[in-house]
């Protein structure tokens, strides 16, 4: 079937040979690793395609060239989703100043690949700014690349109207696009099949990501309601509860953890992990996942969301800090008391973390015992991660009840719901008394697994709760093996945390109609997830239906916000800050002298439009050319500096620029050895030269005395010559009428010019300078 490609208002013409590969025969004779199970033996040689033809068609597929070396073929059996997948991974890696790895999944039953990922760490000059290819160009690359590799299993594709945004969002040292087309039906997007490509800033194809499932029938359009009546339909029935919220990300900045109050959208069928519901586009009624009407839900069946209104315990016992931190012996004797560890297991692993990874204060221990019979790689064995300031366990993990490989044929449920909740809250009553009271039990949700979906354990969850208020994401949660009766699993996700007073919070319709003004509806084709009949036989594919989901507007969720219900604006949980509409709309810069420079860092969202502005001449701080640097470098807002703090006492912990300034001293471009920053400061363009020099690696360099000298008519005004002159050699900054004026502050423009200037020849320079 001839494809056809929908972008809305990104049209693209496909490109021929968007990617050249390059192609050598590699050897064949590969090894399977050994196998764990006998099931996993048994899969394998019922796959459709064997391990061979997997080679054949990973070689096909990627072109790999004569250096590179095919390291192992693996075979995996595991169940995703809706069915058993059984698929081979063929890796190849080449060794040597620059490594790089290709990997591709093959689906064993059908013989299509479902990922491909190349890594390369690739020479400095191979990397540019801005990058050789835009979103539009890289869109074109992934089409071509498609049609040329999954012709026979596609029809119609649509680009997904968030690729864009997800892709440009944040500039980022190494440009990727993530370019994502969903398949269309009749007209209408099925968001469940899709095809992932991701295109480098070179136009190289790097990541491969097809999901595809096989659907026997889609509904026909017709009597569908119109986007505006089905909208009146959510705008009735929308509701909002208040919550708090725990914001994390201050805690990278060396503060502490924050709470806050949100409204956030109800859940019409209360079900936490799967989001809004979705309105039928047909009847305009709310179903389920399962595709059931919510009025045609059970009470009985609306029990298993439930979440008890007491909590386990009126009273809790206090936590206790120990004297002393646990040492190793301890902590694993900690482990030993509330944990069988099975027989035949030993310590394989044990790590002592003094940044905790949850993000708080405390230290911790983590161990990992395996099994030392078995192989010592593969998603097996038994982790635990304990506190070790508090002996409080924070995690265990059996995974030897994962069952990856299939469930044993013997496997019996000796275990009801209701006897797994009471062992669930037997076994948090022994390891989390000082959070009894606050921790309220829901519904276990049995945990299915293998092609006959046998219930193999039970999730029971503890939703905290604070001034009867749910906390989003704070609890306990408690997995007990549905044959043994025994607890398998046990997460703790915790902060004491000073809670805001809810009596500060707007009103609940004053939410609604803020939150209701950021929802759209898309009509969608949506596959129900059908937990309760047997599919006949010869009739086991699913069925379509049309529906119209609500989510957040294209756009706007594409960085972690929340509504805040204190202040009824929405909030970058990053920076704490309202959330500013960004447009890349200028009004102010034309014929500007730096024009083109202030365009280039508006596109990539590294200078921000407000009001159609970015006012060119306004003179920058200290703290605006750090920002504005840190952008450029390609800062990342998930960055987590291994120091505990700035040294500048005025610059507040939690900030936006107090992690901005820990990664530039961590990077080596600022001092960190002075007492002040004096954020607020005009930045000099001294400052801003010694600055962009120590970016490049050249401060030694610039440093030494008499190799570089300014040829300006101010140098003796210069601190810092060595630094001016070799900006101004690159090219960076330039002088004014025979003079540098270093103690004039750097305007918005300026600063463009030259950071673009330096995203430009970076890449071009010896990569081994430092």
């Amino acid at each position: 079937m001839k494809k056809k490609w929908i972008t809305g208002a990104l049209c693209t013409a496909l490109l021929a040979g968007g990617v050249t590969p390059v192609w050598a025969d590699t050897s064949s004779d590969v090894k399977v690793e050994n196998m764990k199970t006998a099931a996993l033996q048994e899969a394998m040689k019922e796959a459709d395609i064997t391990r061979d033809e997997a080679v054949k068609i990973a070689k096909d597929f990627v072109k790999v060239a004569e250096d590179f070396e095919q390291e192992d073929v693996r075979f995996d059996s595991h169940f995703n989703g809706r069915e058993q997948v059984k698929e081979w991974e063929i890796n190849w890696s080449k060794q040597g100043k620059n490594f790089e790895h290709i990997s591709v999944n093959v689906n064993a039953d059908t013989g299509d690949v479902i990922r491909m990922n190349i890594h390369r760490e690739s020479d400095q000059s191979e990397r540019t700014f801005p990058p050789k290819v835009d979103f539009e160009k890289a869109t074109s690359i992934a089409q071509s690349y498609i049609e040329e590799r999954y012709s026979d299993q596609i029809g119609e594709l649509k680009l997904n109207e968030r690729s864009e945004e997800r892709s440009t969002e944040n500039f980022r040292r190494t440009y990727q696009y993530r370019v994502e087309f969903n398949q269309l039906v009749n007209g209408v997007s099925y968001p469940n099949n899709s095809i992932d490509v991701t295109v480098s800033g070179n136009g190289d194809v790097t990541d491969i990501y097809y999901r595809w499932d096989e659907v026997d029938k889609f509904e026909e359009v017709k009597n569908v309601l119109t986007k505006e009546k089905a909208f009146e339909l959510f705008k009735e029935d929308f509701d909002v509860e208040l919550r708090y919220g725990v914001n994390h990300y201050s805690a990278r900045a060396g503060d502490d953890v924050k709470a806050y109050l949100t409204y956030v959208p109800t859940k019409k069928d209360g079900l936490e992990n799967y989001g809004l519901s979705q309105i039928d586009a047909q009847t305009g009624e709310w179903i389920n996942h399962e595709g059931t009407p919510l009025s045609e839900i059970d009470e009985s069946d609306k029990d298993k969301y439930a979440v008890s209104e007491e909590p386990v315990a009126e009273e809790a016992e206090p936590l206790q800090e120990l004297e002393e931190e646990l040492s190793q012996e301890e902590a694993m004797k900690k482990v030993k008391a509330f944990v069988d560890l099975p027989d035949g297991y030993e310590l394989a692993f044990s790590n002592y973390d003094e940044n905790n990874y949850r993000s708080n204060e405390n230290p911790t221990w983590r161990f990992e015992w395996r099994d030392t019979g078995e192989r010592n790689y593969g998603p097996t064995g038994v982790h635990v991660a304990v506190d070790a300031t508090t002996g409080e366990i924070l995690n265990y993990d059996n995974r030897q009840y994962e069952y990856y490989e299939g469930v044993p044929e013997d496997f019996e449920v000796n275990t009801t719901k209701e006897k797994a909740k009471e062992t669930a809250i037997s076994f948090v009553k022994e390891v989390a008394p000082s959070k009894l009271d606050q921790i309220h039990v829901s519904t276990p949700h049995e945990r299915k697994s293998g092609e006959d979906e046998k219930v193999v354990s039970y999730n029971v969850n503890f939703e905290r709760q604070v001034n009867d208020l749910p906390v989003q994401n704070q609890g306990v949660n408690v997995s007990v093996a549905a044959d043994t009766g025994e607890v398998i699993g046990y997460n703790l996700q915790w902060d004491d945390v000073q809670f805001p007073d809810q009596d500060k919070a707007i009103s609940k319709e004053e939410a609604k109609e803020t939150l209701l003004d950021k929802y759209d509806l898309k009509l969608q084709y949506f596959t129900p997830f059908d937990e309760k009949e047997e599919k006949e036989e010869n009739n086991d594919k699913d069925e379509a239906m049309l529906v119209y989901q609500p989510s957040l507007d294209a756009g706007f969720y594409t960085s972690p916000r929340f509504f805040d219900a204190t202040k009824g604006v929405w909030i970058d949980e990053q920076t704490m800050e309202p959330v500013v509409e960004n447009t890349k709309e200028v009004t102010d810069i034309e014929g500007h002298p730096a024009e083109q420079a202030l365009r280039t860092l508006v596109e990539y969202n590294m200078i921000e439009v407000e009001d159609g502005k970015v006012n060119p001449d306004e003179v920058l701080s200290r703290a605006d050319v750090i920002e504005l640097m840190m952008k450029g470098l390609g800062f990342d807002d998930y960055y987590y500096s291994s120091r505990d703090e700035v040294p500048f006492e005025d610059v507040e912990k939690g900030t936006e620029l107090y992690r901005y300034l820990t990664t530039a001293i961590e990077r080596g471009f600022l001092d960190g050895d002075e007492e002040k920053f004096y954020p607020e400061k005009e930045a000099e363009r001294e400052y801003v030269a010694k600055l962009l020099v120590k970016a490049l690696g050249y401060d030694n360099l610039a440093s030494k005395e008499g190799i570089f000298e300014a040829d300006f008519s101010d140098e003796s005004e210069m601190e810092y010559e060595g630094h001016v002159a070799l900006a101004t050699r690159l090219g960076l900054m330039s002088g004014k009428d025979g003079a540098f004026e270093p103690n004039e502050s750097i305007t918005k423009a300026e600063a463009a010019v030259s950071l673009l200037k330096y995203l430009e020849i970076e890449p071009t320079l010896n990569e081994d300078r430092y």
